[in-house]
């Protein structure tokens, strides 16, 4: 059956931890001042934009009388079945008799509104997705101050000099790991003693959008890691600790 699928990306950026969710608020700040930042500031603008897109189709549809909605999910599935014939996935041979009979009731024609919403829904799917790997530079070259776990990269003993700065716990380790504009590259200016894994910190530096991958020691070997962003010279705090 075909969901809209980009809601998750959404859901997902929210919904995984609540460290920073929780407590970051964008400061106005002077010009000499470290702006605190929000992952969500890390994304590009034009997510937003289509995000408001996939809220509101995602509001015409529970809108829709039960059997409208119906009638739009019928649509969704001959779409579904086209088109995984139109690309080989199956044979028609392969079809179940409830696959056939839709083909047959071509619930398309009679529903143009569905054939439109669905239109919209891949569309929108197609620009989230496209833009999750994605940096953006409106804070290139600032000052800030961002809030996350720690994966360490380079240490020795419990002092680390470099390490992966990610928005939630197992984010990497146990989980596939969050686009490049969802990491950044931590180089500290001094040594800093980490309590291991996904330790929560402070980290204040200049921001660069410096793409990159680095490799991450896991248990069973080494991970390569795209990351989108980069500061150099940091200063780290424990979390629950102000600058």
């Amino acid at each position: 059956m075909v969901g809209i699928v980009m809601f998750s990306l959404r859901d997902g950026l929210r919904g995984v931890a609540g460290l920073w969710l929780a407590t970051l608020v964008v400061a106005s700040v002077e010009a000499d001042q470290a702006r605190t930042l929000q992952w969500e500031d890390l994304l590009p603008e034009a997510l937003y934009d289509a995000e408001v897109r996939a809220v509101a189709l995602e509001e015409r549809m529970k809108q829709l009388a039960p059997e409208a909605k119906e009638a739009y999910w019928r649509v969704a599935n001959e779409r579904l079945v086209r088109d995984k014939l139109a690309s080989g996935l199956i044979t028609e041979e392969e079809l179940s008799d409830r696959d056939r009979q839709l083909l047959a009731d071509k619930p398309g024609e009679v529903n143009p509104d569905a054939v439109a919403f669905w239109g919209e829904v891949d569309s929108v799917r197609d620009e989230m997705e496209g833009l999750d790997g994605v940096v953006d530079d409106r804070n290139n070259g600032h000052l800030v101050r961002i809030p996350g776990y720690v994966l360490p990269l380079e240490f020795d003993g419990t002092a680390v000099s470099e390490f992966l700065l990610v928005p939630y716990v197992g984010a990497c380790i146990h989980s596939p790991p969050p686009p490049l504009n969802q990491i950044v590259f931590i180089k500290v200016s001094e040594p800093f003693a980490s309590e291991g894994l996904f330790t929560p910190v402070w980290v204040e530096g200049v921001l660069n959008t410096t793409l990159g991958t680095h490799e991450l020691s896991l248990v069973d070997g080494r991970a390569p890691i795209d990351v989108g962003y980069r500061i150099e010279g940091a200063v780290v705090a424990p979390y629950e600790e102000e600058f």
